[in-house]
């Protein structure tokens, strides 16, 4: 069985002539790559030559699940790249000319989150870091610094240790080092070599290469530990994702502060309303409208907190560049997309609460009746169809890296609109009442005002929790099918690439 196995591989693009017909510009297919076909031997070391643009890049990107192909077949140790996506990322790892980091995180931090979707856990990544920084060269004393204090060189080392970390069974190395560093160039492949002659770039008992297969009970035990070992990984990379966020969050910290500051500015000027309406000689219950105001902007600014993360799941990476490294490691789109909404979930509430109670208190708001545990439970159900809504607008940036992230938003507010967030649906055109009757944030807003306002129970908002269920249980695997298509999408037409 060969390492490498390709066949006849070809892959074309779509490109925009400058000349127009009507409106829109002309669009022909380029071919990257034409009739390639070739093996690599387990052990083997293989250079590909090639002037600039003849598809050595594209080859190295439908080798390691970045592309799909449009014909032909490659196969890595007997797996094919296509149909076994998995099972070769977890075999496959890559280095390329541009280090791609989360440049506010520091080198740690940036391999800590990376070792975890290849099921590495925190355990052995405290020690294995440090060792493998200090094999390529890099110094370890520098690994709590931000990537963007580092120069390319140290960067580069990096990104070789990150592939190095997680022992890949195939090192794809895509112009690792620049050509005019011949230094960095011959330590790298020092490196390289070392783990080499110890079995960790090629290694020959990785036990995801395909060999024959056993029968009988010894399977079926052989079977139950390979589940078993995949919960475990796939735990281990949701772990990573909110992992990954938190590092986020706490190297962003002040921009954090200077956004909280800016929502409990907005929710004031929300909730002042009811104040306007006594001055102007309205005659109205001040303490439960201005709860009433309260409730729907602490809604809103935890809804966007939570569509934000999302969104900003394919954006952010993509501006970062780190987006390739994310979508060929061996993670679910479901472990993907869960961890990320476990952190907003956890991360909004937090939020909202604290402006929530920064707001009443600044107010003087009285809520006697407020029964604090059935409003937890309604924003915890809530919380589900909020994540799985988010998940399909998360693909918006997948497959329109130009445009996505707005219409993100779009979705958000139209969302919000319908919903009733500072009036009652029923003035709403009859139209989009029934629209609002798809959206959670309707029986969201309505519960939580019940349960703060009236002291309701869990049994008195069960009219709104039940339709919550019904849409968190649809919304969720529909958008993780959703941004599935996407992504095939985006592999397809080459799309899962750096354009920040």
């Amino acid at each position: 069985m060969f390492a490498v196995e390709v066949d006849n591989l070809r892959k074309e693009f779509f490109r925009r002539d400058a000349a127009r017909t009507g409106l829109r510009k002309r669009r022909r297919r380029v071919a990257a790559l034409e009739g390639v076909t070739f093996t690599m031997e387990r052990g083997e070391c293989v250079a590909i030559l090639g002037q600039n643009g003849s598809g050595k890049s594209t080859l190295v990107r439908l080798l390691s699940t970045l592309l799909l192909p449009d014909g032909g077949s490659a196969t890595i140790f007997g797996h094919d790249v296509v149909k076994e996506s998995r099972a070769v990322q977890r075999l496959v790892n890559r280095v390329s000319v541009e280090a791609s980091f989360f440049k506010k995180m520091s080198s740690e931090e940036n391999l800590a989150y990376a070792a975890r979707f290849y099921g590495i856990p925190p355990s052995k990544t405290r020690t294995a870091i440090p060792e493998i920084l200090e094999r390529v060269g890099f110094p370890v004393s520098r690994r709590h610094e931000g990537m963007e204090h580092l120069s390319r060189g140290m960067q580069q080392k990096v990104a070789l240790a990150r592939a190095l970390l997680t022992s890949p069974v195939l090192l794809l190395l895509d112009e690792p080092t620049p050509p005019d560093r011949a230094r960095s160039r011959r330590g790298a492949e020092g490196t390289v070599r070392g783990r080499d002659a110890r079995g960790g770039v090629l290694r020959r008992d990785r036990p995801h290469v395909r060999g024959r297969e056993g029968r009988g009970r010894g399977t079926r035990c052989v079977r139950v530990r390979e589940a078993a070992a995949t919960l475990r990984h796939e735990f281990i990379g949701l772990y990573g994702m909110v992992e990954r966020n938190w590092y986020l969050i706490k190297r962003y910290a002040w921009w954090e502060i200077a956004f909280f500051f800016w929502t409990a500015a907005n929710t004031l000027t929300i909730v002042f309303i009811a104040k306007g309406v006594v001055a102007e000689g309205g005659t109205i219950n001040l303490d439960r409208l201005t709860t009433i105001l309260l409730i729907g902007a602490v809604i809103w600014s935890y809804l966007g907190i939570v569509f934000e993360l999302l969104i900003e799941t394919v954006a952010w990476e993509r501006w970062e560049g780190t987006i390739e490294y994310t979508f060929m490691a061996p993670l679910t789109r479901a472990v993907h997309l869960l961890g990320t909404g476990i952190f907003a979930i956890g991360y909004g509430i937090v939020r909202a609460s604290i402006v929530f109670a920064a707001i009443a208190a600044f107010f003087g708001l009285h809520m006697p009746n407020a029964n604090f545990a059935t409003a937890l439970v309604l924003i915890a159900v809530a919380s589900i169809s909020f994540v799985g809504i988010g998940m399909m607008t998360a693909v918006l940036p997948l497959i329109s890296p130009e445009k996505g992230t707005q219409f993100g938003y779009v979705a958000q507010g139209l969302m919000l609109v319908v919903s009733g967030v500072y009036y009652p649906v029923s003035v709403l055109p009859e139209f989009m009442q029934w629209i609002a009757k798809i959206s959670p944030a309707t029986y969201a807003l309505r519960g939580e005002r019940s349960a703060i306002l009236d002291g309701a129970g869990i049994g008195a908002v069960w009219g709104d929790i039940w339709p919550m269920l019904i849409i968190g249980v649809i919304s969720v695997p529909l958008g993780i099918w959703v941004f599935r298509r996407g992504e095939l999408h985006a592999k397809k037409h080459g799309k899962l690439k750096r354009s920040g």
